[in-house]
C-alpha cells in the first residue's frame, strides 16, 4: 500500500510540475505581477493598497536566495499554491477519508484556476493558503476536528496566526472573510479564549497595516492611492453602480471562472448522493461561508482576471468533502473534473487578431488563460482585446479612460 501511495504521489507530482513547467511565464504579464517584481528588485517592501506585505516579502526571501526578481515572485506563488493544496487536503480528510481527500488535493492542484496562478506571480496565492489556513484554523478552535496541540491554547494560537497571515498577505481577503468570522463569533461568544486570541491579533493587524501605511509613504499617499484604485473599480461593482453593462459583465466572468476551476468540487457536491448529518453541519456551513464569502466580494465588487476566485477554492474543496463523504456514487466523476480542468489549462489560446467582437471577449474571459498564453506572457484585459481587434467603439466610455491612462504610464517610462 505504501509503495502504491509513493508512485501514486511521484506521478501527480512529476505531472503537475510538467504543466507549470511548460506554462512558466519568461516575464511579469499578469496585472501586479510587474509591481511585485519591482518591489522585490527594488527593496520595496509593500505594493499598491492594500499592501500585500507578507507576499512581497516572501518574494524577498527567494531573492535574497539568489533568484532573479520575477523568479522570486513565481516561486512565491508556487509555494503558496502548494502550502494551500496540503492543508486543503488536511480540511478534507476528517470527511471522506484519505483516499478521496487525496483525490480532492489533487483536483485543486490541477484546478484550471491553480494551474494558472501557480507560476504568474501574484498574490492570490496568498489567498488559497491563507483562506484553507483559516478553516482549518477554526475547525480545530472549535473541536470540530479533534487534535492533539503542541501546547496549551495552541489551537487559539494557531487562530489567531491565521487571521494576521489573512490580513497579511492580502488584507481585502479578511474582509471577504467576514461572514465566517461572524459566525465563528457567535457560536464562540462565551469563550475567552476567542476573544481574547481576536483582541490580539486584531492588534497585530492594526499594527501592520499602520506599518504598510507609512512604508507607502504615508498615510495621504496610501489614502490617495486607494481612491484611485477605487475609482477604476467602482464601476464593475453591482453594490455602487447597480446593473450596468460592466458590472453584469464582472458578475459573468465571476460565474464562469469559478464554475471552470472548481469544476471537481462543484461535481462532488451534485453527485455526492449523501444526507449530511447534524455533526457534519457546522464544516459545511464552514466550508460554504468561506466560499461564499470571496465568490460574493468578486462578484459583486471585482473580478478582473480568475485569481480573484481562487481564495473561494478551500471552502468548496471543504463542503465538497462533507457531501461526498465516504460513499460510492459517483466516483469516477471527479477524475473526469479534474481532467477536464487540466486539459482547459493546456489546450486553449487566444485568436489571433483581427477579432470580432465575440472572439475579442472571449479572449479576454477564457482563451487567454492557459498555458500557451503564460508560456508567451500574453495578458490583455478584455478592452484591450476589443481595441488590438479594431474595435474600440465597442470599448465601454470608464475603460476608454483607463486605456488613456496605461498608454500615458507607459510613454513615460
Amino acid at each position: 500500500m505504501q509503495s502504491r501511495w509513493f508512485i501514486a504521489i511521484f506521478v501527480v507530482v512529476l505531472v503537475w510540475a510538467g504543466t507549470e513547467f511548460r506554462a512558466w511565464s519568461p516575464a511579469p504579464y499578469w496585472p501586479d505581477a510587474g509591481g511585485y517584481t519591482s518591489h522585490v528588485a527594488e527593496n520595496r517592501w509593500v505594493a499598491h493598497p492594500p499592501g500585500y506585505p507578507f507576499f512581497v516579502s516572501l518574494g524577498h526571501g527567494f531573492r535574497v536566495l539568489g533568484f532573479e526578481p520575477y523568479r522570486s515572485v513565481q516561486l512565491a506563488s508556487a509555494v503558496l499554491v502548494l502550502a494551500g493544496v496540503w492543508l486543503s487536503f488536511l480540511l478534507a480528510r476528517p470527511w471522506c477519508g484519505t483516499n478521496r481527500a487525496a483525490l480532492l488535493a489533487v483536483g485543486l492542484a490541477f484546478s484550471w484556476i491553480t494551474l494558472l496562478i501557480a507560476q504568474t506571480g501574484t498574490s492570490h496565492d496568498g489567498d488559497l493558503f491563507t483562506v484553507a489556513l483559516l478553516l482549518v484554523a477554526v475547525l480545530r478552535f472549535e473541536g470540530i476536528v479533534p487534535n492533539k496541540p503542541l501546547f496549551p491554547h495552541a489551537n487559539a494560537v494557531l487562530l489567531g496566526v491565521a487571521l494576521v497571515l489573512c490580513a497579511g498577505f492580502r488584507f481585502t481577503t479578511l474582509l471577504m472573510m467576514g461572514p465566517l468570522l461572524v459566525w465563528v463569533a457567535w457560536r464562540n461568544k462565551t469563550r475567552l479564549a476567542f476573544w481574547l486570541t481576536s483582541l490580539l491579533a486584531g492588534a497585530a493587524v492594526v499594527g501592520l497595516q499602520l506599518w504598510v501605511i507609512g512604508e507607502y509613504g504615508g498615510y495621504a499617499a496610501f489614502s490617495a492611492a486607494s481612491q484611485s484604485q477605487h475609482g477604476t473599480a467602482i464601476y464593475s461593482s453591482i453594490l455602487l453602480v447597480g446593473m450596468t453593462e460592466t458590472s453584469l459583465f464582472n458578475l459573468f466572468r465571476t460565474f464562469l471562472w469559478l464554475g471552470l476551476g472548481g469544476l471537481p468540487f462543484f461535481v462532488a457536491l451534485i453527485a455526492g448522493g449523501r444526507s449530511v448529518g447534524k455533526a457534519e453541519m457546522a464544516p459545511l456551513l464552514y466550508g460554504l461561508l468561506g466560499f461564499g464569502g470571496i465568490a460574493a466580494g468578486a462578484g459583486l465588487y471585482l473580478c478582473t482576471h480568475p485569481g480573484y476566485v481562487a481564495g473561494a477554492l478551500p471552502g468548496l474543496l471543504l463542503a465538497a468533502s462533507v457531501v461526498w463523504g465516504h460513499g460510492q456514487r459517483q466516483k469516477w466523476l471527479i477524475p473526469s473534473g479534474i481532467v477536464a480542468g487540466w486539459l482547459v489549462f493546456l489546450t486553449v489560446q487566444p485568436f489571433a487578431v483581427p477579432l470580432g467582437k465575440v472572439k475579442a471577449v472571449l479572449n479576454g474571459v477564457l482563451l487567454q488563460y492557459g498555458a500557451e498564453s503564460s508560456r508567451r506572457a500574453v495578458f490583455f484585459t478584455t478592452a484591450e482585446w476589443l481595441r488590438e481587434g479594431g474595435l474600440p467603439g465597442e470599448i465601454p466610455r470608464n475603460r476608454v479612460r483607463d486605456l488613456q491612462e496605461q498608454d500615458k504610464r507607459a510613454q513615460s517610462r
